[in-house]
């Protein structure tokens, strides 16, 4: 077998497995994953069905947040929804390992297997947030860096039609996507204009214009049109980002809810690297230093939360590793040692989406329970959850906090915890919902002890669901009338119950 094809059949076996876990469980323990599909549906059956018409609004409008909306939504029109949605979550794993390596390639036209270690990033702590828009668009953004290289010595007719096209596709995609896009090339021109003047030959300013250029348009639409910039406006702010919060951002980056093993993966990487460079085994190819530094850069200079972006530094540490590993090449061609350090590393990869797999699974069991008890919900009515937990650490690996946006899907409720921000999503609460969201009595996630205001559920909600109620120092009182329970999920009846089918005529 060819030394290409070898390749293309690692890359394959890379997709395969990051695939599985995805597919081998009916719900993926991703903290937002339940309230993306929720979305969807409601975007797809908003004018069937008139309970949710009744909660939630459609808002198209131009805001650069909506690869996940627009690509599911189309693949959902031939797909069951689910499906749908599990294609795209593995399309954009796909487009991140392809993306990381088709910038090696355009550079150094090789490809090695080492700049495929990348995999081990593919589940970190974003992708286990559910940050689905940022990480596609962000993949698209690779291959957008990586066409920039490839295609730069190409007529000026192509590269406007390619470039231009590319980054208003970026910018609805995802701002955060264009910005790692943006720095991206930045950073490849930075590194020719210095190879330039070590030359003393005059830097190519007229990729500059071009460079530039293509944004104009992006940026015209942000400030004139879109309506995201007036949302930003009403709510600056800015935190700055503590050493301990960088520090997190990078042990992130091998983050999939197994802390040893993490911890484990965290420190046989750097050993390899290190080990790799003091005996001249790798290096780094010196075009692509200047990409990989400047995301580095911006990546120690952002701030933690950035207008409405939280964990805005901790996004931009996903592709700076990544650039960095583009970056990686053999000093020499890879001797056994070498590609022992490599099947170890498949290995590690192996063992972690096993992992990964298994405390979805686990996660499942206490999904189905919520699941069934949610079924008790009619349809069209107010749902308030609460969640409790005992601490921080507890979060992810069984991430309830958006399970109620099934009951979206299921029998049009309305539920606070649905991503419908205004400004930011295409589908936006209602009036009077809009402002039971904004209460921050309406808080999903409790810590242990954390009390729910019952006297605000009963007067705004119809039903409530509470996860680990045992751990409140007072559980639902005052006329709650437990109807379902199961596992560790309870339902009640506040009192203040429509009749089924209310909502569809109320107005």
């Amino acid at each position: 077998m060819t030394a290409r094809r070898t390749w293309w059949l690692i890359f394959v076996i890379l997709n395969i497995v990051a695939w599985l876990p995805v597919w081998l469980v009916d719900v993926p323990a991703i903290l937002d994953y339940p309230s993306h599909l929720a979305r969807v549906h409601v975007l797809a059956h908003h004018g069937e069905v008139p309970a949710l018409q009744h909660f939630y609004n459609l808002a198209w409008d131009w805001m650069p947040n909506l690869a996940l909306d627009v690509v599911v939504l189309g693949l959902h029109q031939v797909l069951p929804l689910v499906v749908a949605m599990k294609v795209f979550i593995c399309l954009m794993t796909t487009l991140l390992l392809g993306g990381t390596a088709y910038i090696h390639w355009t550079v150094t036209r090789e490809r090695p297997v080492l700049t495929l270690a990348v995999a081990l990033l593919l589940a970190n702590r974003m992708y286990l947030w559910g940050l689905f828009n940022f990480l596609s668009s962000m993949g698209v953004g690779l291959f957008g860096i990586g066409a920039w290289i490839h295609l730069r010595d190409r007529g000026v007719a192509l590269r406007i039609a390619v470039h231009g096209s590319l980054a208003p596709l970026l910018f609805m995609g995802h701002l955060a996507g264009m910005g790692v896009y943006a720095l991206g090339i930045g950073g490849y021109e930075l590194s020719r204009m210095v190879e330039d003047l070590r030359a003393r030959r005059l830097p190519a300013f007229g990729q500059w214009a071009l460079m530039f250029g293509q944004f104009v348009l992006p940026a015209v639409v942000l400030f004139t049109l879109s309506p995201t910039s007036e949302g930003a406006s009403e709510v600056p702010f800015v935190e700055a980002a503590t050493l301990g919060h960088k520090l997190r951002s990078v042990y992130g980056l091998f983050h999939n809810d197994h802390l040893y093993l993490d911890m484990g993966t965290f420190a046989v990487v750097g050993l390899l690297v290190a080990v790799g460079f003091a005996r001249g085994r790798l290096a780094l190819v010196p075009r692509l230093v200047g990409p990989a530094a400047v995301l580095t850069v911006a990546f120690v200079a952002m701030p933690a939360v950035l207008f409405s972006a939280y964990a805005a530094d901790q996004r931009l540490a996903i592709p700076m590793a990544m650039l960095w590993v583009a970056a990686l090449r053999w000093r020499r061609p890879p001797d056994r040692l070498a590609w022992g350090a490599l099947v170890a590393l498949f290995a590690l990869f192996v063992v972690r989406q096993g992992a990964l797999l298994a405390s979805w699974r686990a996660a499942n069991v206490e999904y189905a329970a919520y699941k069934t008890v949610l079924d008790a919900v009619p349809e069209g009515q107010r749902l308030n959850t609460a969640i409790v937990y005992t601490g921080e650490w507890e979060v992810m690996p069984v991430p309830m906090a958006h399970m109620s946006c099934f009951a979206v899907i299921d029998h049009a409720a309305f539920v606070p915890t649905l991503f419908a921000i205004r400004h930011q999503h295409p589908v936006n609460f209602r009036d009077p919902e809009q402002a039971i969201y904004l209460d921050p009595r309406s808080t999903t996630i409790r810590h242990n002890g954390e009390q729910t205001d019952w006297d605000f559920v009963r007067a705004n909600y119809d039903y409530h669901l509470g996860w680990h109620e045992d751990r409140y120092t007072e559980p639902p009182t005052h006329g709650f009338e437990r109807i379902a329970e199961q596992g560790h999920a309870r339902l009640y009846r506040t009192g203040r119950v429509a009749a089924v089918g209310q909502v569809a005529t109320e107005r």
